[in-house]
Formats: C-alpha cells, sequence, structure tokens
C-alpha cells in the first residue's frame, strides 16, 4: 500500500486503526481487511468474510457497522469487484461517499415515488394517509 496520497491530503498516514474499542468480531474483520483489501480493486464480498469469520452475516455486518463508527474507512463496492476493502486513500474513500450520496439521491426519489403512488391509492379508498411526507 502506498499512503502517500493520503499523507499529502490529511497530513498523515493512514494506520487503520479504530479511535475506540471495537468487539472481538470487529477486529478481526479489521485484520482480515488489512490483510487483504486494502484498496478498490482488492474489494472481497461479505460472503467471503462470512465463510472465513465463520459468523452469521447480520453479525458481520453489525462488526463493519462498527468499524465505520470507530473511523475505519471501510468501503463497499456495488460494481466489480464487489464487496468491502478499506480506502487506499483519499481519492477512494471520497469515490466511495459519492457512490453513497449517489445511492441516497436515488432511494430518496423512489420513496417519493411510493409515497405519491400510496397516497393515490388511499384516496380511491377514502383512507386517511399516516406516512411523513
Amino acid at each position: 500500500m502506498n499512503p502517500e496520497p493520503l499523507k499529502q491530503a490529511t497530513g498523515r498516514v493512514p494506520s487503520f486503526i479504530p479511535n475506540r474499542h471495537v468487539s472481538i468480531l470487529a477486529h478481526d474483520l479489521l485484520e482480515l481487511l488489512r490483510a487483504d483489501c486494502v484498496g478498490r480493486e482488492h474489494a472481497r464480498t461479505i460472503q467471503r468474510f462470512v465463510m472465513i469469520l465463520r459468523q452469521p452475516r447480520r453479525k458481520v455486518e453489525l462488526a463493519s457497522e462498527e468499524l465505520r463508527a470507530a473511523g475505519i474507512p471501510l468501503c463497499s463496492a456495488l460494481d466489480a469487484p464487489h464487496g468491502w476493502y478499506l480506502a487506499r486513500d483519499f481519492e477512494e474513500a471520497k469515490a466511495w461517499v459519492h457512490q453513497i450520496d449517489v445511492r441516497f439521491r436515488s432511494m430518496a426519489a423512489n420513496r417519493a415515488r411510493a409515497v405519491a403512488s400510496v397516497k393515490a391509492l388511499a384516496e380511491e379508498a377514502g383512507e386517511q394517509l399516516g406516512l411523513d411526507v
């Protein structure tokens, strides 16, 4: 891993050290990510981590959320290679945030369309709609 781009952008080298205590499972997940998944091109599927860690998928997902909450740049890729990876540099981290923003806007638009559909159905049925719009 070449930490120079992130060092230039932030003034520090990425350490991938949580800024607070994490569970043993989160620690184990972080060790796997550090060893094999630094950089977008090294993304690995959640199923791979589930198999290696021998834990239910939901527990592994919670461990990933725990790492993100502890300041670890654990990214997820929607296109090939799919999966999780640690951002190699500032640009990868920015691209990940942009991907989240695009997904969020798409979901917000889908929600607005769903609410409009439900309102139309409620009006047809003469029902009151209790959705927060």
